[in-house]
Formats: structure tokens, sequence, C-alpha cells
């Protein structure tokens, strides 16, 4: 809804608002809704895993070469890791990096600030309990109780931002650290209530399966915090 109200506005594709005000100012050269032909070589395999436990491969098909004609305001951005660390930088930063704002303080506040009420938190997001120490702002994850947030997700302090890419492509900002961590992980999941709220039912199998929590706990130990 977002997307198509920005196109509306503006009178022109999200790929080009984007463009214009946020990945061009902060030269995300490899950020859009399509990878050019020249980059289809580095474009990541997409993974899924059968009921047979085989691996399948390019489980979503190629990437479109040219801008498609619709642009999800909630998906289908090609990136890098470069280039998704200087986006989460700027956000953490407030909505500047390296001395160039492409968003007020006063929008990056209202997007780290927990913005759901009790009785949302108590509505189960696919079966799973995502909302355990968390809340969720203008599109963006927050850690509002750590101590109860690290018993599924690891570590981060209040304030904690981050977003929870659907396919594995997972980010975390602490502010308290000042730490950026980026998790990038090509996997079709399955949506299924059911299949979420298998792993669900159990917190200690979701720790023990769920390689995310592992990576957060164990680069904290590494650094000490």
């Amino acid at each position: 809804m977002l997307g198509i109200l920005l196109e509306r506005i503006e009178g022109k594709s999200l790929q080009d608002v984007l463009a214009e005000r946020v990945l061009g100012p902060l030269n995300m050269a490899d950020t859009g809704f399509f990878v050019a032909p020249r980059n289809r070589s580095r474009t990541a395999t997409m993974y899924e895993l059968e009921d047979d436990d085989t691996l399948s491969h390019d489980a979503m098909g190629p990437p479109p070469i040219s801008p498609p004609p619709f642009c999800m305001g909630g998906a289908d951005l090609f990136s890098t890791a470069d280039d998704y660390l200087t986006f989460v930088r700027m956000l953490l930063a407030g909505g500047e990096v390296d001395g160039i704002r492409v968003l007020s303080e006063e929008s990056v506040r209202l997007m780290r600030s927990d913005r759901l009420t009790d009785e949302q938190k108590r509505h189960p997001f696919l079966g799973m309990p995502f909302w355990i120490g968390r809340g969720f702002g203008l599109n963006l994850s927050v850690v509002t109780n750590p101590a109860r947030s690290r018993q599924l997700f690891g570590p981060g302090g209040v304030g904690t931002f981050s977003w929870p890419g659907a396919y594995g492509t997972w980010w975390h900002a602490d502010p308290s650290e000042n730490l950026i961590l980026i998790y990038l992980l090509q996997n079709l999941p399955n949506f299924g209530v059911d299949a979420a709220a298998a792993v669900a039912g159990n917190t200690s199998l979701l720790k023990l399966q769920s390689t995310q929590p592992k990576f957060v706990r164990r680069t904290y130990q590494a650094l000490d915090i």
C-alpha cells in the first residue's frame, strides 16, 4: 500500500522514487527491483528444502533483468551486503550516513519506536512467538524487553531494531553497542501456520534449529559484550 501511495503522490514508479530519494544519494548502486544482465552471474541462488529433505536450487527462478511493471513496497528488492550495510548505518545514525541525509530524525525515531498495543502482540504471527520481548515500529522490529527477547532471538539491548527478512535476509542494529549484524541466507521457507506453530510450540527446538540466534549469540560472545 505504501508503495502505491508513493507512486501516486510522486507520479513515478516506486523504483524511480527510491532511486532518487534513497538509493542514489546513498550510492546503493546494486539495489533495485531488477538485476542488470551484466550482474546476473552475481545473483545468489534461492534454495528450498523439499519434504524428502532434498535441496532444490533456484526455487524462485531467474531475477528480472528489466524494471518490472509493478514494484512491491514490501518485497522483491535485490541488493548486496555492502548496500544493505549502508542502509542500516543510515538508520542507526538517525537518517544520515557519510554526511548524506535521506530521512529526518523524527521519521527514523518513529520507525524505531514500538507502535503495537498489548492486544496486538497477543496475536500470533504465523503461529510463531515473534512478539516475545519485541514490538514493531514503522516497518522495523524493535526490542522492548532484552531479557525476554534474547531467549529466542539472541542478545540485543533495548531499542535494538531489525528487519526479519522472510527468506533469511535479516539484519540487526543495536544502538547501545553501536553494532550492526547482517545475516544473509537464501532459503524459501514454509510460510504455513501449521509449520510455524510446530516450531513455536517448542522454544527449545527453535533455539537448537535456528542458526540466526546462534549467529547473534556467538557474535556478542566473540566481542565480549
